[in-house]
């Protein structure tokens, strides 16, 4: 055989070995975003999570990069039900306190989706108990207004503001009494606020920004039942 056609045969058999690898590299070369935090945050956005964990493991220094919205692979995981990976992530140190544009950090994912054993993993984590949002909610607050006993009985545990007031004034005890749930506002009269004196539970009498306490609240609503365990516990109007 001719020696040229045995080294174009030699050369063709070599690159064939290293095509991916070239293939990847000519990507890059003429699509730059493509290996830049951008693909992390599109294959977070496809839920291609075995392409966000290869991005991952190449950039680690990418685990926490954001989207357009401020959203991280982290609450991505979080709002995808997918506790393996968040796991992962946290494992290869992703910020659990990162910001989105509306000033919810991963926790608040956990939360709006009611997974508490997720809750306790970002809390284990040393996620900020009182992390506050635009209106100056925390996760309790939420916890309040949506009825989720189970999730502040974890916040609780772990330290929770039992009196942080929104940027309005009000109270998770003020959100139990807008939505007339009896069971949280039990919950939130029975828990010391402080674990360490045993005292100073929530606040029954504290006012909003209108002056409205709890019980005020509640009887605007017609929360009856409500308004007489706040009556049982010395609120007034």
């Amino acid at each position: 055989m001719n020696p040229w056609l045995q080294q174009l045969r030699f050369l063709f058999a070599r690159i064939g070995r290293y095509a991916p690898l070239m293939l990847t590299a000519l990507m890059v070369f003429l699509c730059p975003a493509c290996d830049r935090p951008a693909a992390l945050s599109d294959a977070v956005r496809r839920g291609d999570w075995g392409q966000v964990k290869s991005l991952v493991t190449r950039h680690p220094d990418w685990v926490s990069h954001p989207d357009e919205h401020g959203d991280t692979a982290l609450s991505s995981a979080i709002y995808d039900r997918n506790r393996e990976l968040a796991v992962w992530l946290l494992d290869y140190g992703a910020d659990v306190n990162p910001r989105t544009k509306m000033g919810h950090p991963p926790l608040f994912a956990a939360m709006a989706t009611g997974q508490t054993e997720m809750v306790q993993l970002l809390l284990a984590a040393r996620s900020d108990v009182n992390a506050r949002d635009q209106e100056g909610m925390t996760p309790l607050h939420y916890a309040a207004f949506h009825g989720s006993r189970d999730l502040a009985e974890t916040l609780l545990a772990h330290h929770a503001d039992i009196n942080a007031s929104d940027t309005n004034g009000l109270t998770p005890l003020h959100w139990a009494a807008l939505m007339g749930d009896t069971n949280m506002a039990a919950l939130l009269l029975s828990h010391p606020a402080n674990l360490l004196t045993r005292d100073h539970r929530a606040d029954i009498n504290a006012q909003n920004l209108k002056g409205e306490t709890p019980l005020r609240l509640a009887l605007a609503r017609n929360h009856r039942d409500l308004a007489q365990l706040l009556r049982d516990h010395g609120g007034h109007e």
